[in-house]
């Protein structure tokens, strides 16, 4: 999903949150109260997209490390992981971060990754 459009479905999100809440809480009379929490929602939607994004990118950061190693490019991490284009990949290198591919396929790509640095990096038996 590209960055943009997973910022403005978060927004849109929060939006309708912050709506519900207020709405909600005001119906019974207090105000004040449905000022404080959604003000509350704010925050903690704020706190939850910040760490979701930190996580994403140090995701994607030790997945292009393993592959960087490798001396992989876009196109090599797109035959571990085809639901994805080579144009998908680029856009998702941390220092060009436009696009985040779904949690699972870094995982699964990670996973590959480092079960060819560890093939590369054991003794021969």
């Amino acid at each position: 999903m590209k960055i943009r459009t997973f910022n403005w479905v978060w927004l849109t999100g929060t939006a309708l949150g912050v709506l519900a809440v207020y709405l909600l809480v005001s119906q019974t009379g207090f105000r004040a109260v449905a000022v404080g929490l959604t003000l509350v929602w704010l925050i903690v939607s704020q706190t939850l997209l910040n760490r979701l994004t930190r996580l994403r990118k140090q995701a994607l950061a030790t997945m292009w490390g393993l592959a960087d190693q490798l001396n992989f490019g876009p196109s090599d991490v797109q035959a571990l992981a085809p639901q994805y284009g080579v144009a998908d990949w680029q856009a998702s290198r941390p220092d060009n971060y436009r696009f985040t591919p779904a949690s699972k396929a870094v995982v699964a790509v990670t996973t590959k990754l480092q079960a060819l640095i560890d093939r590369q990096t054991s003794p021969a038996a």
